[in-house]
């Protein structure tokens, strides 16, 4: 998109028509519901851990009204960014712009994973679990990594 709109790239203003626009606006509404958390896409996963994570008692009420409320605030924001990107476009003068596949590849298939993150979310979720678990414990680490004579005096793994 910054490419495409030239001067205006980093703009929140009408600019010039895109070269692929009903491409990048269906990036840009898959990116939008991801990054709000709304399903089937990965946001709404992490979205869900974390209040599951906060608990049913009262603690956890104001942090579901303003996890809530601020996911309802990135819609409303993104859904208006988006009206100015797309709607309104081709109001400034049109830029040469760079007409390269790659950008628009690596943009799809990056937002493209979000439904795959979606879909694969058990085992995903199990491999992370056990990433923090080893996270929590480094003393593993360390006694893979160093032979048992470079431990520190103690007589144990740090």
């Amino acid at each position: 998109l910054g490419q495409q709109r030239g001067s205006m790239s980093g703009l929140l203003k009408p600019g010039p028509q895109l070269q692929q626009p009903a491409t990048l606006g269906a990036l840009f509404f898959i990116a939008a519901i991801a990054v709000a958390g709304l399903p089937p896409l990965s946001g709404f996963i992490g979205k869900l851990l974390l209040l599951q994570a906060s608990g049913p008692g009262g603690q956890g009420g104001w942090f579901w009204g303003v996890l809530l409320l601020t996911s309802f605030l990135v819609l409303v924001t993104l859904s208006r960014a988006g009206s100015v990107l797309f709607w309104r476009a081709g109001t400034g003068h049109a830029e040469p712009a760079n007409t390269s596949i790659w950008p628009l590849l690596a943009a799809s298939l990056l937002i493209g994973s979000s439904p795959l993150m979606s879909a694969m979310s058990d085992p995903l979720l199990e491999e992370l679990g056990a990433i923090a678990a080893q996270w929590l414990q480094p003393a593993h680490y360390v006694q893979a990594v160093l032979p048992a004579a470079e431990w520190p005096a103690s007589g144990g793994a740090p």
